[in-house]
């Protein structure tokens, strides 16, 4: 089946605000304190998880509306493109 250019719009908006949100924003809270270092469970806070979880919930959010009609099929896309 083929998309439309709109239903792609969508999909991209959606990708875009986890993105935005967690690629970009959160990523200061997660970040290594080694460039080359890898983000471990035990070197994020209990805060930082916390203020994850309320970004990852406000990405989907933001993406069910950015994507209507179809954002209950498209907002779950935000989170993990982020």
């Amino acid at each position: 089946m083929e998309l439309s250019w709109l239903m792609k719009l969508r999909i991209a908006a959606a990708a875009a605000v986890g993105i935005l949100l967690l690629g970009f924003l959160a990523w200061p809270l997660v970040a290594p304190s080694e460039p080359l270092g890898v983000v471990t469970v035990a070197a994020v806070s209990l805060f930082d998880a916390v203020t994850l979880v309320v970004l990852a919930c406000l990405a989907g959010f933001i993406a069910y509306f950015l994507s209507w009609p179809y954002g209950r099929q498209i907002a779950v896309l935000a989170v993990p493109s982020g």
